[in-house]
């Protein structure tokens, strides 16, 4: 009633055509905002045309594990590879051309410029390239034309590019930095949170992106504290609990139970 239409989320999940190893993190340690939160010798991988879902209550390490990754975070031991190429302590810009895009936990804080309009949102990570820009002059008809597009595709309303995105409700202002992300063509996607926050109708259709882009060959990083979002789309599931990884096991092995117990630092055999 919410939305004016009937929501799908039960979604099938398709099997994983699984190809290379897109992120591989191997025994990264790392500081946290807290003790319980700091990083702990944490390794995973990540394939291409699979979705790796984080498990975990907030404040256990993941968003400072997203943060070394995406080169927001010093790594003060272990190595982080994209594609490959050892992206541990580069810049943000770097990681990025190394085939990274991110959408952050926190749209407001790190994902919009809440004063600027949905053409500069939208363009913010490809503005120094042509056809954008030339010399350090901005192309306004074909940051225009790119935005028109990836408003009409994203279903963003109000449609025009214009809007102040401090304009927008929580699921528009959400696709922009879903649109962004999905549009910069990077080989990994992390996806944090990307619900939160947001309408059931955005939430059915970030999710249906989600999937649509593991299809396409993309690896996908999706760290959630909504259980539910992490079973309907995860292949591959990794619980984290104080910085440390506690559980790793294929979807179809999932059970709230079992992921449940590691979310307490608890063995599938411990009694509850």
């Amino acid at each position: 009633m919410m939305v004016g239409r009937e929501v799908f989320l039960d979604t099938e999940r398709k099997k994983p055509n699984v190809g290379n190893t897109v992120l591989s993190v191997e025994d990264v340690w790392v500081s946290g905002e807290k003790e319980l939160s700091k990083i702990r010798g944490v390794s995973l991988d990540v394939q291409a045309g699979e979705i790796v879902g984080i498990a975990g209550i907030d404040g256990n390490g993941q968003g400072e594990l997203i943060e070394a990754i995406a080169g927001l975070r010093n790594v003060e031991k272990g190595r982080v590879f994209l594609n490959g190429a050892d992206i541990t302590n580069r810049s943000p810009r770097t990681v990025r051309e190394a085939g990274l895009a991110h959408i952050p936990d926190d749209r407001n804080k790190r994902g919009l410029n809440r004063a600027m309009d949905i053409v500069d949102n939208m363009l913010a990570v490809k503005i120094n390239r042509e056809p954008f820009s030339k010399h350090g002059i901005l192309k306004k008809a074909p940051m225009r034309a790119l935005t028109e597009q990836l408003i009409k595709k994203f279903d963003i309303r109000p449609a025009n590019p214009l809007t102040p995105t401090s304009a927008l409700s929580g699921g528009n202002a959400q696709k922009i930095v879903v649109a962004r992300e999905v549009d910069s063509g990077g080989a990994l996607l992390i996806a944090a949170q990307p619900s939160r926050g947001v309408d059931i109708g955005a939430v059915e259709f970030i999710q249906s992106v989600l999937n649509e882009e593991k299809a396409k060959g993309k690896g996908i990083l999706l760290v959630s504290a909504d259980l539910e979002e992490i079973f309907r789309l995860s292949d591959r599931i990794v619980v984290m609990y104080e910085g440390r990884i506690t559980g790793s096991m294929p979807a179809e092995e999932a059970t709230q139970e079992k992921v449940g117990l590691l979310m307490m630092g608890r063995n599938e055999g411990a009694t509850p």
